[in-house]
């Protein structure tokens, strides 16, 4: 019952990353879903291995870098954030109190340059990939995933800077 339940949740978390990663494209006619596109996102809960941490760290980068100017200042981070805390809201990988603030996220990732850039958010996420595997095996189980998933989520700043 639990790894259905889990499973539920991972596909649910999956789609709402797939909408903020990659928001429909928009014609004269409305938004056109793409679900090939949609397939290919992953969620910070159903990362399992260290690739899958990679790839979850290039799908958000491509999300946040706003401006396609190859890395992701603070204002982008912070709206990146507050758009996946609001998709993610009442799942297990919803950020809360624990949860850093973006701002507190962003300079934690962005090192001395304040911006962060594909290798250094890949890095990170690598990290908390190292910090969930609990027994080393270099997967995740469910709850490991659980705990990877609470470690790259943040709460939007509330002090309205970004």
């Amino acid at each position: 019952m639990k790894n259905i339940f889990l499973a539920g949740v991972a596909a649910g978390a999956l789609a709402i990353s797939a909408a903020v990663a990659n928001p429909a494209e928009k014609t004269a006619s409305g938004p056109v879903y793409e679900p090939s596109q949609a397939a290919q996102m992953i969620a910070p809960v159903a990362v399992t291995t260290k690739e899958d941490s990679a790839l979850l760290a290039e799908q958000q980068f491509a999300a946040a870098d706003s401006n396609a100017d190859g890395s992701i200042d603070a204002h982008e981070f912070a709206a990146f954030v507050a758009d996946a805390a609001k998709a993610s809201a009442g799942l297990p990988s919803a950020p809360d109190d624990n949860s850093a603030t973006a701002d507190e996220a962003f300079k934690a990732i962005a090192k001395d340059d304040m911006k962060i850039s594909k290798e250094e958010l890949v890095e990170a996420r690598a990290q908390s990939f190292k910090a969930a595997d609990a027994d080393g095996d270099k997967a995740l189980d469910a709850l490991e995933q659980q705990r990877f998933a609470s470690l790259v989520a943040a709460k939007p700043d509330q002090s309205g800077e970004h």
